[in-house]
């Protein structure tokens, strides 16, 4: 079943390729070139900054560098009004207001711009205005993660931390309106990983806006019961070759690290990037028991330290290809390792009143939890002639293979091994996911979306027990409590959703 899937998606694309290749089209919309010079002494600047904003929104939606002599060259702009700013270090800022791209001017030519070098700069910066830190839509509210200043040298979990509906214990453990059982996506992804380990891992300075779907529409799949958290990363939409880098530092060995690598040149963008997080907490809990059972009361006192902690690292690459200006394809891979470490020694006193009793113990605790993982996304997208009316299909593979032990002793006053348990488990998972959605905007805010998904896991997972033998001094194996589970899930689902409003109204259903 899963080959004569993956052939027709195999037979489509090719089908298309075929198709864009005999029927080659233009970029639509208009162009804008030109060269920079400086203005003192008449020579091309190399590396200058062309960046574009749409005046309705400020938004930058397109940009390049210059090259050696100073030309430059956009493509494929949407027609509209334009601000154009002129940008490279030791030089003052050229803005270039109201540049118009409509059909009947199309391609733009600057000409030759000159830019002034900064000799002297004095004056103020006045915020005129602010992207608000939170906006609400039909199905979920959006996060403006550049707002979350505070937030900036850590990772999603840190942000997620003074959200609403969002709570995070004090191992990293994070719940979405009160339930660790929700989803997490990237890019509108999947990923192999748990949630909160998703969440641990990806930078703060890599995320550009986070989507909390408390309300998700027959379009997602039913696992996140309680909601779906999308991680939308920052992308670099300038030509040429261009970097980001981000470091952090903390106490307790906090510290972290991201960098991106881009390469884009007019319908090929090629990327690659790495990031490293290594996450430590230290604290003390106290805590008392009482009992009252008739007239006999019993204590129970704690107090002790713990540790918790992890790291993590991934690497992640990925080829954009816009065959022509309505197909497309991506692909990207991602592979990493985490592991999330915790240990604690607590002393214990236990008593009664009247005095019947008084017993004094230690409890040591150790666990950890790790392995890699991979991910691999291929999609392709068609848009038709008309406005937010597509064809998205997407193919993802995810592997992981996870570790854990977990154990537990007890010491009696005389220092003594009085009881003890190590837990073991292991074992790799497979996702494999085929999706096709297609989406028709039927007028300004009215949409309909409809599609297919097949998905399919398969995991092996093995769980073993060592139990204490006091009379013996060592562990043994306890071949009762040994299991292997192997387990296996088909998923066909089709959907469709219609969304609109009136008004201030908004409604959704599917």
């Amino acid at each position: 079943m899963i080959k004569k899937i993956l052939l027709s998606v195999i037979l489509i694309s090719i089908f298309w390729l075929a198709y864009s290749e005999e029927n080659p089209v233009e970029f639509p919309g208009g162009s804008l070139k030109g060269f920079v010079f400086d203005a003192s002494s008449n020579v091309p600047l190399e590396y200058a900054t062309i960046a574009m904003k749409k005046k309705e929104d400020n938004l930058l939606v397109n940009g390049t560098i210059t090259d050696q002599t100073g030309f430059f060259k956009l493509k494929g702009l949407d027609f509209g009004m334009y601000e154009v700013s002129i940008t490279f270090i030791g030089y003052n800022t050229r803005i270039i207001d109201q540049v118009l791209v409509n059909p009947e001017d199309k391609h733009l030519d600057l000409g030759k711009i000159m830019l002034e070098p900064a000799t002297e700069e004095i004056g103020e910066a006045v915020v005129v205005a602010d992207r608000p830190t939170m906006t609400y839509k039909i199905d979920k509210k959006v996060i403006n993660v550049s707002q979350q200043h505070t937030s900036a040298s850590g990772t999603a979990v840190e942000i997620l931390e003074s959200i609403p509906s969002i709570t995070v214990d004090i191992e990293g453990n994070v719940s979405l309106r009160g339930s660790e059982s929700f989803s997490v996506l990237i890019d509108g992804k999947p990923t192999v990983l748990d949630p909160s380990d998703a969440l641990s891992q990806i930078p703060a300075s890599a995320i550009e806006n986070i989507e909390i779907i408390t309300n998700p529409s027959a379009k997602y799949d039913p696992d996140g019961t309680s909601g779906i958290i999308n991680i939308i990363t920052k992308k670099n939409k300038l030509q040429g070759f261009n970097g980001i880098v981000d470091l952090n530092v903390g106490r307790f060995k906090r510290y972290g690290g991201d960098f991106l690598v881009n390469w884009r040149k007019e319908r090929v963008n090629v990327f690659f990037g790495a990031d490293l997080n290594n996450r430590n907490m230290e604290g003390q809990r106290d805590s008392e028991n009482r009992t009252t059972v008739n007239d006999t009361t019993s204590f129970i006192l704690s107090n002790g330290d713990f540790k918790r902690g992890g790291q993590s690292y991934s690497f992640r690459g990925g080829l954009d290809l816009t065959l022509n200006p309505r197909n497309s394809i991506n692909f990207e891979a991602r592979a990493g390792y985490r592991e999330r470490i915790g240990s604690s020694l607590t002393d214990y006193q236990e008593y009664t009143t009247p005095a019947t009793s008084n017993e004094f113990y230690l409890s040591e605790e150790s666990s950890s939890r790790g392995g890699w993982y991979y991910n691999y996304n291929l999609s392709y997208t068609h848009k038709f002639l008309k406005k937010d009316h597509q064809l998205y299909t997407l193919l993802n593979y995810r592997l992981s293979d996870s570790d854990e032990e977990n154990l537990n002793e007890l010491f009696d006053a005389a220092d003594g091994l009085s009881s003890g348990q190590k837990s073991f488990e292991s074992g790799p998972s497979i996702d494999y996911r085929v999706q096709v959605d297609y989406t028709l905007l039927l007028r300004e805010n009215d949409k309909f979306e409809a599609g297919y998904n097949l998905r399919i896991d398969a995991s092996e997972e093995l769980s073993e027990l060592e139990q204490y033998n006091p009379a013996a001094g060592v562990y043994d194996y306890m071949d009762n409590f040994r299991y292997e589970v192997d387990h296996y899930s088909e998923i066909h689902a089709i959907y469709s959703t219609y969304s609109g409003q009136v008004g201030n109204f908004g409604y959704q259903g599917g």
